[in-house]
């Protein structure tokens, strides 16, 4: 379901749907999940929910789709990302974040566990720093975006658990 405006979603929508791999609901004018929302998506392999303006994310929202391997997130008017919101996708091996207001909103330890990740976007998010300890257990990270944001500089062991990065953008 991409551009239909929904508004709004129930849960019902998806309650006998557990063998659903791939859910698109980008551009719906989404600005809320319902808490539980994508509980009963059991078989879900990517979610695309790019483009609706929600702004804030609850820290369970993802919890029960742990077999998530593709999730973007981007262009959601997202300042903050809740501490544990990421916890459960051990199989997540892209993310994106990118186009968002995350400037102050990267704690760190929000990406841990995310051990499969291969690729993050975080681009055109008006980021200024980054800590140092930030990448830290992103052990299989190949691509990083960064491009678009006001870093000034990078520590030198920003990336030191990153061992097979292949491509970082920082243009």
């Amino acid at each position: 379901v991409n551009n239909a405006k929904l508004g709004g979603l129930n849960k019902q929508w998806f309650k006998d749907l557990s063998n659903l791999q791939t859910l698109v609901l980008t551009r719906n004018g989404l600005t809320q999940f319902e808490k539980g929302i994508f509980d009963a998506l059991d078989g879900l392999d990517a979610l695309y929910l790019s483009g609706n303006p929600v702004g804030e994310l609850d820290r369970d929202v993802f919890s029960h789709v742990v077999g998530l391997e593709v999730l973007d997130l981007s262009s959601m008017k997202l300042r903050t990302l809740p501490m544990g919101i990421f916890d459960n996708l051990y199989d997540l091996e892209l993310l994106d974040l990118g186009e968002n207001e995350l400037a102050n909103g990267l704690t760190n330890g929000v990406f841990r566990n995310l051990y499969s990740l291969k690729t993050l976007s975080l681009d055109n998010n008006h980021l200024k720093t980054l800590d140092t300890v930030l990448f830290d257990d992103l052990k299989n990270l190949r691509t990083i975006d960064l491009s678009g944001n006001e870093l000034s500089s990078l520590d030198p062991q920003l990336f030191h658990d990153s061992l097979d990065l292949e491509l970082l953008d920082l243009s």
